[in-house]
Order: C-alpha cells, then structure tokens, then sequence
C-alpha cells in the first residue's frame, strides 16, 4: 500500500487486516502516525530513521494491547533498535 492508494481500497485493506483475511499489510509512510490496530502483532523495520519520535510510533504499531495477543515481534532489519534504544 502506498500514497497514491484510494481511499476506498485502503478501508477494505484495513478491514481485511481487522478481520484476519489479510495477514500482512506492507506501507511506506502510510501507517506511520494515527494508525490504530491493536491486534497487530508483528513489525517489520525496513527503513532507517533518525528521528527516535518516529522509531517509538513505528515499533508502537505493534505494542499495543489486544484480547489473546500476548507479544509483539519486531524484525528490525535497518539497526533502528540499536540505534535508538
């Protein structure tokens, strides 16, 4: 999913995603701040970042506690972890 992705396309992706139909979503900056989804339970860095803000918000996809979710898995392919702790 990208930015030039419809806005109706992109409600049945995050549906899809809600309901368990979708398993993996993959975004560039689309999901970065705002996104709410707490059943997520994995996320995968692939991007560097300076900004220790948006690092927290990127891994906090994840963190957030859902019914039988009992962990998060962060694959941090870029040293972000490292970088900022």
């Amino acid at each position: 999913m990208g930015g030039e992705t419809a806005d109706r396309e992109r409600v049945r992706l995050f549906a899809d995603l809600r309901s368990g139909a979708l398993q993996v979503l993959c975004n560039v900056d689309v999901l970065s701040e705002g996104f709410d989804e707490p059943s997520v339970s994995c996320v995968l860095l692939l991007r560097h970042t300076d900004s220790p803000r948006v690092y927290v918000q990127q891994v906090g996809r994840g963190l957030r506690p859902h019914p039988g979710k009992e962990r998060c898995i962060v694959l941090d392919e870029v040293g972000a972890t490292w970088r900022h702790g």
